[in-house]
């Protein structure tokens, strides 16, 4: 998995121990995984680009796509862009991974069929 640059103040581990409890096959944990990663990329990007200007954007979204991102130009960048952004960041992550949990919870306590 790449690390972005929001990879310090987002933590899924809740999610891999939610996962557990599903008694998934490894591949299947593995997929689910991946589509929480990219949710999660997805909401932050949405977050950070609502807040941005056109020429922002286009900025933003070329720090971003770089191979080696810059994670701390990223962050400066988006200090002087976007007011609270490691907070809003933060908050929407937080409310993505309430309703994942909520899935999860949900499915665990599907009768099997």
């Amino acid at each position: 998995m790449q690390k972005h640059f929001y990879h310090k103040v987002v933590v899924i581990d809740s999610i891999h121990v939610g996962l557990e409890d599903l008694n998934l096959q490894p591949h299947e944990k593995q997929e689910l995984i991946s589509i929480v990663e990219s949710s999660i990329h997805h909401t932050v990007l949405d977050t950070v680009l609502a807040d941005l200007s056109e020429n922002d954007k286009k900025t933003f979204l070329a720090l971003v796509t770089q191979p080696d991102q810059k994670h701390d130009l990223i962050w400066s960048f988006l200090e002087m862009k976007v007011d609270k952004a490691e907070k809003k960041i933060v908050e929407a992550v937080d409310k993505l991974i309430a309703v994942l949990h909520e899935d999860i919870k949900e499915t665990k306590n599907k009768p099997k069929s």
